[in-house]
């Protein structure tokens, strides 16, 4: 994909949710990095790396359907609206990928 479209278009990534496992699992600080490692792992993942290339994962913006904490992988949590408004205005992504069963 053409990297330049990440430098004029925000692309948001939004996530079903976020779960008990890995960093979360352990109390520690919130770190995108650590975060990221995991990310890159997961199913989520591995099809946006296909969609968009694995050097452009970090290029995107990701946020999650609620800002609390499923327990595993396969928990679906109620979509908090305001949430969601809130990173659609902070970002103003030009594209919305929606993740997640």
């Amino acid at each position: 994909m053409n990297n330049s479209i990440f430098r004029r278009h925000a692309v948001l990534v939004v996530l079903q949710n976020a779960y008990n496992k890995g960093i979360l699992s352990g109390g520690s600080r919130y770190s995108f990095r650590r975060w990221f490692s995991e990310f890159e792992q997961s199913r989520s993942g591995a099809r946006l790396a296909q969609m968009f290339g694995w050097e452009n994962l970090r290029r995107l913006h990701y946020t999650n359907t609620t800002p609390l904490i499923g327990v595993g992988p396969d928990s679906q949590l109620k979509v908090d609206i305001a949430h969601l408004h809130r990173s659609l205005l902070r970002i103003k992504p030009r594209l919305v990928v929606a993740c997640g069963k």
